[in-house]
Order: structure tokens, then sequence, then C-alpha cells
């Protein structure tokens, strides 16, 4: 832009009038005017131009982008602002996997049309809450109406849209704008069973609730190969009224597409040093890639999902039970943790039921326990251990003692510890890696043959669908579960205390 036309946006956003006309016009500048604390690093990219410029042209907009791109501050956050002052929709919806999410994206509107000054100055202020201005002790909204006469309304997995309308000034209205953000997490991706289930529902209770003029945005992200993003991404990639935006943190040639990022910790360093603020760095993706497991790394910033062919138990594997079973015997593992940091490795037990049917031996997962950071202080470890021997009878409670780990065991069978209670404690001593431990059961979860109980094990489900065995794997949850399961003789023996 050359002075003069610098010149003559300085002078149009001076007045109120002029500005507030001129800004309905460009959603970008509106964001910079209205929000200039949100654009933390100062240049803005042209991919985010071109975002800006989709949406304000009503496209359909699909966008799976690289982590901390601003996609969500600018196609979710931003864009309802700019089309709540200038009531360019009237019943905006918010769709997530779970309530809380959708209900706190609500909340972040409702902040912001509380709490700017320049929207307030410009618009007055569109929401009056005396509990929302109160972040500590409000953290969601599920639904209001603003000043100017705009429904928003949070949405979760199984609440239908059918027949939501909102009688507005201008009569009855059906959800004219849609966001869809976190619709996955590890709970829908557990197996195809669920993901079909899912995308049904989306299909014939949310799309089918629509205005035929709505608006959607979906903010995509990436998981496994499977799951409900990319599905929505080959449905609508033909459509001509949908814009599919897609791109990693680096191009072909493995260079970044946006120059907040640099390749080395010694490129970023050397921008960064006499930059005060931190937000205003540049981010190494040298130092991203040592901070997160590789895993984490190329779905966050190259957009790689995690595939089945990575990993040892598939997503298919996983067979779920809510029924109650007469168990033939109860066995529980531990996987000990000795430090109370949050970020170590968690103290976990497993409890499994063991069941035989006609020579098959069938193995019923019961509940994972994990503690982590300040829980894993010894008092708290006791108790939590002797709950779980009162609730289950498990009739061996095995402990790993590598590492160390055998203070536990010693700890726990001590009954002055144990409130007068003795623990049927036994050490186990492994003598191969994780991985190979976790294999020896491959087959029975091919065979169908292990199950997991509803609500109480998707901390350790999770674990199982990310586990490589790779240095950086979350498997304490793992390795307690492998414990639980039973005699193996090849990977280790039992020891006395």
């Amino acid at each position: 832009m050359n002075e003069k036309k610098k010149q003559l946006l300085k002078e149009v956003l001076s007045k109120k009038e002029t500005r507030v006309k001129y800004l309905e016009q460009d959603f970008l500048r509106f964001c910079l005017y209205y929000f200039p604390s949100s654009f933390h690093y100062p240049k803005i990219a042209p991919f985010h131009k071109k975002w800006c410029s989709l949406t304000q042209e009503w496209y359909n907009i699909y966008i799976e982008w690289h982590r901390e791109s601003a996609k969500t501050m600018l196609i979710w956050l931003l864009y309802d602002l700019w089309c709540i002052c200038y009531r360019k929709k009237r019943f905006i919806c918010v769709f997530s996997y779970e309530q809380k999410s959708s209900s706190f994206h609500l909340f972040q509107i409702a902040i912001q049309l509380q709490t700017n000054k320049r929207l307030i100055n410009d618009f007055w202020q569109l929401f009056f809450s005396d509990n929302v201005e109160k972040k500590s002790q409000k953290k969601s909204v599920n639904e209001f109406i603003t000043e100017n006469d705009i429904k928003l309304k949070a949405f979760s997995m199984w609440t239908s849209m059918r027949w939501q309308v909102f009688m507005s000034k201008d009569g009855m209205v059906r959800p004219d704008s849609l966001l869809l953000d976190d619709i996955d997490n590890i709970n829908s991706v557990k197996n195809k069973a669920i993901i079909d289930q899912n995308m049904r529902f989306l299909e014939d209770e949310v799309f089918w609730g629509l205005a035929d003029y709505c608006q959607i945005r979906i903010l995509g992200n990436v998981i496994m190969e499977d799951w409900l993003n990319p599905r929505l991404k080959q449905k609508y990639k033909n459509n001509a009224s949908w814009s599919i935006q897609s791109q990693k943190v680096v191009d072909e040639n493995g260079e970044p597409v946006w120059d907040r990022y640099t390749k080395t910790n010694k490129e970023a360093e050397e921008y960064n040093k006499d930059i005060q603020d931190p937000k205003k760095h540049k981010i190494s993706l040298e130092k991203k890639l040592n901070d997160l497991w590789e895993i984490s790394f190329n779905q966050n910033y190259l957009l790689k999902p995690f595939s089945n062919k990575d990993r040892l138990i598939k997503s298919d594997y996983i067979r779920m039970f809510d029924e109650n079973i007469e168990f033939d015997y109860i066995e529980a593992g531990i996987d000990p943790a000795f430090s109370e940091k949050t970020k170590s490795d968690s103290f976990s037990i497993t409890v499994t039921g063991f069941k035989k049917v006609e020579n098959v031996l069938y193995r019923y997962v019961l509940e994972e326990i994990s503690l982590k950071g300040e829980e894993k202080n010894n008092q708290n470890i006791c108790r939590t251990v002797l709950n779980m021997y009162l609730n289950y009878k498990p009739r061996n409670i095995k402990v790993e003692k590598n590492n160390g780990w055998e203070i536990y065991a010693k700890l726990f069978k001590d009954p002055a510890n144990m409130w007068g209670y003795n623990l049927p404690i036994t050490t186990i001593n492994a003598t191969k890696d994780k991985r190979t431990r976790l294999k020896e059961f491959e087959g029975c979860f091919q065979r169908g043959e292990i199950f997991f109980k509803v609500w109480k094990t998707d901390n350790l489900i999770e674990q199982l669908l990310y586990f490589t065995g790779e240095s950086g794997n979350k498997d304490d949850a793992v390795d307690s579960m492998v414990h639980s399961f039973g005699l193996s003789w090849v990977w280790f023996y039992f020891d006395t205390i």
C-alpha cells in the first residue's frame, strides 16, 4: 500500500461513522482495528488474507492448517464477532464433540462483546452479564441472545439441530452459521463403527437442521487416517460452494510457509535476541520437534495422521463392554513412578477380570487409574491402591520392580502403611522391551479376546492407539495393563519381596 492510500485509510479509520461503514466491507481490517492485541506476530501471511476473503464472500470453508496458524482466532472468534456486529447472521451455532468445548467458544465471544472497549464504542455493548465478566467464576456459556438480536448456541455430539429455530425480530430463522471445531478426539476415533455412527449423526441430525443458506466453517485437525474431518474434507472437495484449505508448516522444499517460523534454533535465537516480548518471537521448528514426540509433531505441524501401520494396536481391535460379568478371577498391575512433577509419567494401576469360555481366556479391563503430579505422594498412592483392592479383590497385585520400584512393593506389603490390610503383592522383573511385552497379546486383541470397560479405560485406550514403543510414547497405562494380563514367562519373572 502506497503512502497516499495509507493516509486515506488513516482518515477513514479516525472517524466512527466512516470507520464502521468501511470495516463492514473488510473483515481482515475489522480484525486488525478492533483486536490489535490478538496479532502477536506483526506480519500477516498471505493465507490469512485468503481465509478472510473466502469467509467474507460467504464460501463454506474447511481449514486444515498447521498448529499456531491463527485459524481458530480468525475463522472462529473474530469472524463470528464481525457477523454479530454487522448482523450478517441471525442464528450462530458452534458444534464440538464435547459440550464444554463449544460452550467455551461462546464464552470467549461473550467476553469480547462485554469488555472490548473499541467494539463497545462503535457498536454499543451487545451483551450484558455480571457472571461472564467474572472469568474466574464462569468458563462457559451455552447460549445467549445479543442486544442486536443475534442468537448463539453451543452444541455437542448427539445433540440434534433438526428442530432448532430462533424467533428473531425479523421472524423465525434456522441456524444460518455453523462452526465445527474439535469434532474429533480420542473417544470419537476408537474404531470404524464409532466414526460411522458419528458421521451419520452429522449428516442426519446436524446438517439437515440448517437453513438452506447456512454458511459452514470446519476447523480441521489431524489425528488418525480415518475420522470425521478427512471424511468431511473428501465429501466437499469437489463442491463449488466449498473452499478446502490445507497446508503443513513447510512447503514442498521444506521451507516454512510463514516467516513466523524458522527451521533451526540458531535462526530463531538470532532474530529473537533483541525482542523483549516473547509473543513476538519467531518459533523454531527444530525446537518444536524436540519438545514434542515425533507423532505429535507430524500431526500438528506436518498434517501427517497417525497411521494404522505405525501402531501395534489398531482401532478396530478396541472392543467395549458395559455389562456385569462374573469373573473366574481378577488381577491388578501397577506401573510406578517416583517424581511428583506434572510432566513425568503417571503412577498407573490397571485391573483386569478373567473369564474362560470353551478353552478361550477372555480379559476384561475393568479400570485404569492414573495418579499425576502431586497426586503421587506416598499416602495418596497407598490409599488409592487399598481402595482398588477393596473394590475389586484381585488375587494378585503385580508391581514392576525395575529401576528401583520394588520400594513401592515393600510399601504396599506392610500392613502398617495399608491401614492394617494384608495385600497380595507380587513383584515382577521385566526382561524385554515394552513393545515386545505388548506384542505378545496382539493375537488376543485381533481375535477379540480383550474388552475395555466403558468410561473407565479412556486414558488406557488413548495410550494403546498411539503406542509404537518409540521414545516419548506415553506408556505407563499400557505397562500396568500388560502387568495385569497375567503369566507370560517370556518377558518377566515373578519375584518375592
